[in-house]
């Protein structure tokens, strides 16, 4: 039944936000996950915020752990106290795998640990050196991939999306902010300015 509502069915699949690694945990334990990157294949529209933009992407820059990210999130805030709340770091977490970058949902944020999410996940970059581009994408902007071709969309006239590299020679980080409403790029391409 699964099947048929997911690659058969399906003209356009909505995932919400909430806990990524929990989401993504119970996808594999049912097998959804397999038939979501079958769906993907067939052509069917994948679209998501938050943790269900950052889920169809190879890798996510996530607030997982943070301690009110759980579903007795109430019980969790009357259990501990402000500096337990906010003593909890991003990690990077296994997505999909569909478009090969790491996804970073609210990348204009700070979160209740007070660090930014673009530095954290810009951090994360120079330590791994694994060559993995990142797209940023602000609270109020949407990141539109067709085929090849990406462009970023503002819901405010201000919030949009980026491209970060790692430069192969120095290491360091580079971001290229997308025009809002701009002619679509080549994902490949834009995802490629780190060898320029």
């Amino acid at each position: 039944e699964m099947r048929r509502l997911v690659v058969d069915w399906a003209e356009v699949i909505i995932c919400s936000g909430g806990n990524t690694l929990h989401a993504l945990l119970c996808w594999k334990e049912t097998g959804l996950d397999l038939l979501l990157k079958e769906a993907a294949e067939k052509g069917t529209v994948l679209c998501g915020g938050s943790a269900g933009a950052g889920c169809w992407f190879s890798s996510i820059h996530s607030d997982s752990l943070r301690p009110d990210n759980v579903k007795n999130s109430e019980s969790v805030k009357n259990e501990l106290d402000e500096d337990e709340l906010t003593d909890w770091e991003y990690v990077k977490i296994s997505g999909l795998g569909i478009i090969p970058a790491m996804a970073v949902p609210h990348y204009d944020m700070t979160g209740t640990n007070d660090v930014s999410r673009s530095e954290n996940a810009e951090q994360m970059m120079e330590e791994e050196q694994d060559g993995v581009p990142a797209f940023g994408i602000d609270e109020n902007a949407a990141l539109v991939i067709e085929g090849d071709m990406a462009s970023a969309v503002s819901g405010d006239g201000k919030a949009t999306c980026h491209v970060v590299v790692t430069d192969e020679e120095t290491g360091e980080t580079t971001t290229e902010t997308m025009t809002p409403g701009g002619k679509p790029q080549n994902i490949h391409e834009v995802m490629d300015v780190q060898t320029e």
